[in-house]
């Protein structure tokens, strides 16, 4: 993945318009944090700066998500869905449907070279990133169904879900990590009461910066106000894709998502105007 990520590098915060409603009283700490740590020297580097805010954080810790949790299933045809499923459970996770844009070039180049699909390091087909997925749909679950702690207050109105790669870079990260918690239920708050549900924490991993002056595609608006009290701290409005290692989202868009989900299982992939993409709206 290209390195430990900086995930909080000048934060530039995506922010999505369902309508929302909190106010600075309800988003306070312990602000809840999901997180499944893959690999132990991972767990312990998330660890590391997370403890730094001592009890700012309330830990939602999942169990780890690893490739071989899943069952691939896919028939040789034209028209014919990738299925992902809990190889234990059998749940249906995600339905891939034809055209598959991307994810059928890169399986055509990997056939062609007489290569197993197991060699694909990039896009939503690589193994990590569909664990990654994985773990993004239960946190969100999670959170809509308030099945931890952490979450279980109807009070908690937004929360934080981490990839295990995502790290607090002393210097280039706003603010420190022992206030972070403190910032990021600021932050929210500034958001939520205009509108906005999700706020992407800015990446900076190689490929997927989100604020570039000099990129038509990556450029992000200056937002109206940035968060009070906290003048390293600037929110963006970005209108293109970025890749989610870190971003905190309310109850409410959180509910949305796994509703759209859930539909789309039902209906083998095809949403055929049943559900509403929440992403988007």
């Amino acid at each position: 993945e290209g390195g430990f990520m900086r995930a909080f590098a000048t934060p530039a915060l995506l922010l999505f318009s369902i309508p929302a409603t909190a106010d600075a009283a309800t988003l306070r700490t312990p602000f809840p944090v999901f997180y499944s740590p893959s690999t132990p020297d991972r767990a312990s580097r998330l660890a590391a700066w997370l403890s730094a805010a001592a009890g700012d954080w309330c830990h939602a810790l999942l169990p780890p998500v690893f490739p071989q949790d899943f069952a691939v299933t896919w028939s040789p045809t034209a028209d014919s869905p990738v299925r992902m499923a809990n190889s234990t459970t059998g749940e249906s996770l995600f339905i891939v449907r034809p055209p598959f844009g991307r994810l059928g070039k890169q399986m055509e180049t990997v056939l062609r070279l007489g290569r197993s699909p197991r060699n694909i390091e990039s896009s939503f087909s690589a193994a990590h990133k569909v664990a990654n997925a994985a773990f993004h749909l239960r946190a969100q679950q999670c959170f809509a169904a308030r099945c931890h702690p952490c979450v279980a207050s109807p009070d908690v109105l937004w929360a934080a879900i981490f990839e295990d790669d995502v790290a607090f870079v002393p210097g280039y990260s706003p603010g420190a990590a022992r206030d972070f918690p403190r910032l990021l239920a600021a932050a929210a708050a500034t958001a939520a009461a205009d509108g906005a549900n999700k706020l992407q924490l800015a990446v900076g991993n190689a490929g997927q910066e989100v604020d570039l002056d000099y990129s038509p595609k990556k450029y992000c608006e200056p937002h109206a106000r940035n968060v009070t009290g906290w003048d390293t701290a600037r929110l963006r409005v970005c209108h293109h894709f970025s890749d989610s290692h870190a971003f905190a989202v309310s109850h409410a868009h959180a509910s949305a998502v796994v509703a759209a989900h859930a539909a789309l299982v039902a209906r083998d992939g095809r949403g055929a105007g049943a559900c509403l993409n929440p992403w988007h709206s």
